[in-house]
């Protein structure tokens, strides 16, 4: 059987296109460091690294909801842990004051203390959040919480909790409810302030005393239940990150080349090429013009 020249050439410069396309190939993957970049590399692959891909995704979105989250709860921590200060102070002021002996003047002194008090507590118990809301409003965070009146303070806010989605169908409350908290104290400043103003010293050792320390203990346990809701939230925030980690590298381990593996298929490619170009050359002297005049 005889092979014509035409053919010859026809397959040699089919394995010169094969070996190019292979060279190309195998740049393309020491350059990118990728095995898999389109749908048609590998359309199993390609399609698990889209789901990965949109999985991890979604887990970063937990994340960032319960960095919110925390960044709000740690402002309320951080201002109850303020409220507890000034109510121990308050609780001082109520030792001092249920000392029979004190005349006129001290109480006064104590009375103006106070007065500072009850005004810092307001502003504490009205403190906004990094997105200009007001920490212990609930729902309605945008109306200032707490008002002083002739009667007393009155709480225009609500109890409703502001639910963030932390994981598939898991939220959590990135607002503190405290108003009974928050009422307790400005109830045990106003019976504070009532029995030194009276000059009542028994009722200032005793109901005052009382209300104070019950009010303490009550920011005091929930500053306790924000700081346990927060640590809950990093855990889950460090689960959702091992998550995204293992995505990664899945991913990396499914899609990407091993470098060295690259480069000595690159180099296999280089030389399947050249050696492609010599035989093509030997085989037919001529050039490609004189070839087709022949």
């Amino acid at each position: 059987m005889r092979i014509s020249s035409q053919y010859q050439f026809h397959v040699g410069n089919e394995r010169i296109g094969s070996a190019q396309r292979a060279l190309f190939e195998a740049q393309r993957r020491v350059t990118t460091g990728k095995r898999v970049e389109t749908m048609s590399d590998d359309p199993a692959i390609a399609a698990q690294g889209i789901e990965l891909r949109r999985a991890s995704a979604r887990a970063e979105q937990y994340r960032a909801n319960i960095a919110s989250a925390n960044a709000e709860l740690g402002l309320s921590e951080q201002t109850l842990g303020e409220v507890t200060t000034v109510l121990r102070r308050a609780n001082e002021l109520a030792v001092k004051g249920s000392n029979g002996l004190n005349d006129q003047a001290t109480r006064d002194g104590l009375l103006a203390e106070l007065k500072g008090i009850e005004d810092r507590l307001l502003n504490l118990a009205n403190s906004k959040g990094s997105k200009d809301q007001y920490l212990f409003a609930g729902r309605n965070s945008g109306t200032k919480p707490f008002e002083a009146t002739e009667t007393g303070v009155v709480y225009h806010g609500d109890d409703g909790r502001i639910l963030v989605e932390v994981a598939p169908g898991e939220t959590e409350a990135a607002n503190v409810a405290a108003r009974t908290q928050l009422t307790q104290a400005f109830e045990a400043l106003t019976e504070i302030r009532q029995a030194l103003e009276s000059g009542d010293a028994k009722r200032l050792g005793e109901t005052g005393l009382q209300q104070v320390q019950a009010a303490i203990q009550g920011v005091v346990s929930l500053r306790g239940d924000v700081g346990a809701s927060m640590r809950g939230l990093d855990a889950t925030a460090a689960h959702h990150q091992r998550r995204i980690d293992q995505f990664a590298k899945t991913i990396s381990d499914s899609e990407d080349v091993d470098l060295s593996v690259a480069i000595t298929e690159f180099q296999a490619a280089e030389v399947a090429y050249t050696a492609a170009l010599q035989v093509m050359s030997r085989s037919f002297g001529s050039s490609l013009m004189d070839f087709i005049r022949s």
